[in-house]
């Protein structure tokens, strides 16, 4: 039981790090007019969450 909750915590681990690294890439590329957009958005936390989580 333990084992397979240490591995089931590394691979989630290796999922949210890919995922922020998806994130970040996917910002980079973004346009400044996006990058703009999205700093006017009145709760940025809550349209990320569901997508970092």
């Amino acid at each position: 039981d333990n084992h397979c909750g240490i591995s089931r915590g590394k691979r989630g681990a290796q999922i949210s790090r890919h995922q922020r690294i998806s994130l970040v890439s996917i910002f980079s590329k973004e346009s400044a007019d996006g990058l703009h957009r999205l700093a006017l958005l009145p709760h940025p936390r809550q349209t990320l969450g569901p997508v970092m989580l």
